[in-house]
């Protein structure tokens, strides 16, 4: 299993379950509660440190149950449980408790999986005391940040992020879960004693981008001036809540937010796409792509076939006569969905009423999803050579009429139709998987 990254949010129960084990006599050495107040652990964190160290040592049996943060990763056996191979972030609170806690599940989960386990604790800044308004100018949008800065970081190293925010303020669960949302990052929760492991699934909700629309250049107008002169803007106070979320002050300047900088990362990414790149992207005829045999699985047909959904847009570029191109981008996108409908009751008639077995194999599903998404490429081209020379400039009939043959031309003349299949023919062949060069060198166009 490849490498994890848990970032967990951590609260004190780890405090408060430890001292229902000291009332029912189960730490030795130890008859006192401890304190569950901020100030008190202030007056005498030597005394109690030792004492919650005390009873750690000798009940490591009752690991799942000692604290939220340790039942939301180890009472559910049904989900993947964590190894020493994986990475573990504590996120805690600006106080002493919080710290403390921090400090000792680090030790528990390194006395769990393995001493070299990597276990960081990092202290949120200005995340202190829920009453405070420093938790919600400062604390909250420094979370954000962290979790931003975390997530982006661990994906683009090819890290699974798995978001656990069961211990801390309630306030904090919807951040992690704004988060999971738009970085495609499950949630791990438990609620209170409940021995059900929640996982929260990042569903498909993004960005607003009609809402979004009415706030850009609100963000962009405000951003760099001084936050007491943007109090005076009517539309600031306006809509003052929200963008005390998407705005923030550093310098006495204001500045987008984390939250704000990822809102526009996935707008800015899904204004540039067609509903073609959706439909072929996020297709679940994609896992059919992937071939299974016992514990093995080999995914290459279904990279290179989303190798050739990104460079989507190149194909439809070439002389370009719009309203032909602008055709075929639409027509794509509903004969992919049409696919979609008529190939997945196929395939599940076949897996829960026959043999189990999937209805096409990964090559014979690939060479179909490919020819959907080419079959209409030919709608780029806007004239062709003539034997004797010169050209002919196509009519917006006569490329529907023979947009086949068009297509054809589109893939196998790079250097012509706007030069852009130059790149797409050798950006193909370079990383052409393995299954379909077995088919022969002829088997793509050269």
């Amino acid at each position: 299993m490849a490498s994890r990254l848990f970032i967990i949010s951590v609260g004190t129960s780890l405090i408060s379950k430890v001292n229902e084990l000291i009332a029912e006599k189960n730490c030795s050495g130890v008859s006192s509660r401890l304190p569950v107040r901020e100030n008190d652990w202030l007056n005498n964190i030597t005394q109690y440190v030792w004492s919650l160290n005390t009873c750690l040592n000798n009940i490591n049996n009752k690991l799942p149950s000692l604290s939220a943060e340790l039942s939301s990763l180890f009472k559910d056996s049904s989900y993947p449980q964590p190894t020493a191979a994986d990475t573990f972030l504590l996120l805690h609170t600006a106080t002493t408790m919080g710290e403390v806690c921090a400090d000792r599940l680090a030790f528990l989960l390194q006395t769990k999986l393995a001493n070299q386990v990597k276990v960081c604790c990092y202290k949120v800044p200005g995340l202190s005391e829920a009453q405070s308004n420093e938790f919600y100018s400062q604390g909250l949008p420094n979370l954000l940040a962290k979790l931003q800065q975390e997530i982006s970081q661990a994906q683009k190293n090819e890290q699974e992020v798995i978001l656990v925010p069961t211990g801390g303020y309630k306030a904090i669960i919807p951040y992690f879960v704004i988060m999971g949302l738009l970085y495609d990052c499950p949630c791990l929760y438990v609620y209170e004693d409940s021995d059900l492991v929640a996982t929260l699934p990042p569903l498909p909700l993004h960005a607003d981008l009609a809402r979004w629309s009415s706030l850009e250049a609100v963000v962009e107008t405000l951003s760099g001036k001084a936050k007491n002169e943007a109090e005076h803007f009517y539309i600031y106070q306006n809509l003052k809540p929200i963008l005390q979320l998407l705005l923030q002050e550093e310098n006495t300047s204001l500045k987008p937010s984390p939250l704000c900088q990822v809102l526009q990362e996935k707008v800015t990414a899904e204004r540039r796409r067609s509903e073609l790149e959706f439909r072929t992207h996020f297709s679940p005829l994609l896992d059919y792509l992937v071939k299974r045999e016992r514990e093995n699985r080999d995914d290459s047909l279904k990279q290179y076939f989303l190798r050739l959904a990104a460079i989507g847009p190149h194909i439809w570029k070439g002389d370009r006569v719009p309203e032909m191109a602008d055709h075929a981008l639409l027509h794509h996108a509903d004969i992919f969905h049409l696919a979609e409908r008529i190939l997945l009751p196929i395939f599940y008639f076949y897996e829960t009423k026959r043999d189990g077995k999937p209805f096409l194999a990964p090559e014979e599903l690939f060479v179909l999803l490919g020819a959907l998404h080419l079959h209409d490429c030919g709608h780029v081209v806007g004239k062709v050579d003539l034997e004797n020379s010169g050209q002919h400039e196509l009519l917006p009939t006569e490329i529907r009429d023979h947009h086949h043959v068009l297509g054809y031309l589109r893939l196998t003349e790079p250097d012509k139709h706007g030069g852009t299949g130059k790149w797409i023919h050798e950006a193909l062949k370079d990383n052409t998987p393995t299954a379909c060069k077995a088919r022969g060198d002829n088997f793509w166009p050269t």
